[in-house]
């Protein structure tokens, strides 16, 4: 090979040098960006962090009755709340997953299509119908449900899963995390089927961008 052969390509390794130089410092540049920025937004987003709630006045308990005895047949319309009470950033929910217990056994599962975005300190509400057919019950979850139908109060557990996307830096920056939230309902039984009372609490389990 001759000299007038070697000497372009010298000129291309060091032109492709160069390039690798600069796309690794540009890199290291966004990432201590994106870094310095997750400093100064975390404080807020994890205060303002969004909130899993039942609507008490719409929600009701439709059907009820055990089925020979231990097959537990549900139909619950369920009134869901998503709140971001973030004053400076809308969120965007994603991968809901909503599911329904009686004790400790999951009576019912639901995903929630399409995500969607709550705007800064505002509130997404979506209806979930939670349908149980013929599931069977611990002896003691059977024992459980007849005395909360003679008093009248019939408890479940609804939990929520689902990931909130919030967007910074003129949307160049998304902060991502799972949340998880939990709610205590009361319900009297049907026909009147009406919710007496909710506890809910929602806590934040994972971060990511």
């Amino acid at each position: 090979m001759s000299l007038e052969e070697e000497e372009p390509s010298q000129l291309d390794l060091l032109k492709r040098h160069k390039f690798y130089s600069c796309t690794v410092f540009t890199a290291v540049i966004l990432m201590t960006l994106a870094a310095f920025s997750l400093l100064i937004f975390y404080p807020l987003l994890s205060h303002w962090g969004p909130r899993f709630g039942v609507v008490s006045t719409l929600t009701k308990l439709n059907k009820l009755n055990l089925e020979k005895g231990n097959l537990l047949n549900v139909n619950i319309t369920l009134f869901t709340n998503f709140t971001n009470p973030n004053k400076k950033a809308a969120v965007d929910f994603k991968h809901i997953v909503v599911e329904l217990y009686f004790g400790q056994t999951i009576i019912a599962t639901k995903n929630v299509e399409p995500a969607f975005s709550v705007a800064k300190g505002g509130t997404g509400s979506v209806e979930v119908d939670m349908l149980a057919s013929k599931v069977q019950l611990f002896e003691l979850e059977i024992q459980r449900l007849k005395n909360e139908m003679l008093k009248d109060k019939i408890l479940f557990e609804v939990k929520g899963r689902f990931l909130c996307q919030s967007k910074l830096w003129r949307h160049h920056l998304r902060y991502s995390y799972h949340m998880h939230g939990q709610c205590t309902l009361t319900f009297k039984k049907p026909p009147l089927g009406v919710l007496v009372s909710t506890k809910c609490k929602t806590k934040k389990f994972k971060s990511f961008f």
